[in-house]
């Protein structure tokens, strides 16, 4: 399975990464977010099963819903999980429909990338 987390805090994401323990027959990448086109360009070529993204970016104004919307708008077919410290709630309220939320908690994001 191959898993990405699109995020701004890089370091912060590596640390998740390690504690959460994600099983070696998963292949995790992270990508710095810097633009919707570097975005989908990174997503199509690393065609990801699992997409961990933050909701508040530092590319203000785009959040994670706006690249969770290009992204579906471009074809991409992977899982969305919400990992912002808010939870799901920054896409509810942007009306971005989501298929998990791990929080940024490890153990959720175990379990999530052990559920499929």
């Amino acid at each position: 399975m191959k898993i990405l987390f699109i995020d701004d805090r890089e370091n912060e994401i590596r640390r998740l990464v390690e504690v959460s323990e994600i099983r070696p027959t998963h292949t995790v990448e992270i990508l710095v977010f810097k633009n919707l086109e570097q975005c989908l360009s990174a997503v199509t070529a690393l065609q990801p099963n699992l997409i961990f993204i933050g909701h508040g970016l530092s590319a203000y104004p785009i959040t994670g819903s706006e690249v969770v919307r290009h992204l579906r708008c471009a074809g991409v077919q992977a899982k969305f999980i919400a990992n912002s410290g808010g939870g799901r709630h920054g896409f509810d309220h942007d009306g971005v429909s989501i298929d998990e939320s791990s929080d940024r908690n490890p153990t959720k994001i175990k379990d999530i990338c052990e559920k499929f």
